[in-house]
């Protein structure tokens, strides 16, 4: 294909909200479709006039996808977003959880310091006979 139905086929794909293998199959379609029906590739203007804006056509083109199989994507999309969004959370809360655990058990450590005493107390001497 040149480049001005690469150009029209690239404005419908960037209009498809599907999946990525879900949208790569129904371009291929719509571009075998595209060279069918133009064996000589059409300019930019006969595209437009004929099919219609590329917005238009990939309307069209969500119609035939399976409204179905669509919504069981999203519902399933759905489900990992919220699973992710519990694991997440049930992380966080241990997480501050074990903070204050370990902030509440870790022995603190304490500075002693020794004053001497102002009065001296008496020294005892002993002679060597023990008296």
């Amino acid at each position: 294909m040149k480049s001005c139905n690469t150009s029209y086929v690239r404005s419908v794909e960037r209009n498809l909200d599907l999946p990525r293998r879900q949208r790569k199959e129904l371009l291929r379609g719509f571009q075998s479709e595209l060279q069918e029906r133009f064996p000589e590739p059409p300019s930019e203007e006969t595209l437009l006039s004929e099919l219609g804006s590329p917005e238009e056509v990939a309307q069209a083109l969500l119609l035939g996808v399976d409204a179905e199989g669509e919504t069981r994507r999203r519902k399933v999309k759905l489900l990992w977003t919220r699973c992710a969004a519990v694991i997440f959370g049930v992380l966080l809360v241990m997480s501050v959880g074990l903070f204050c655990y370990l902030g509440m058990t870790q022995v603190q450590r304490t500075k002693i310091i020794i004053i001497p005493s102002p009065d001296p107390s008496p020294q005892y001497s002993m002679d060597v006979e023990g008296k």
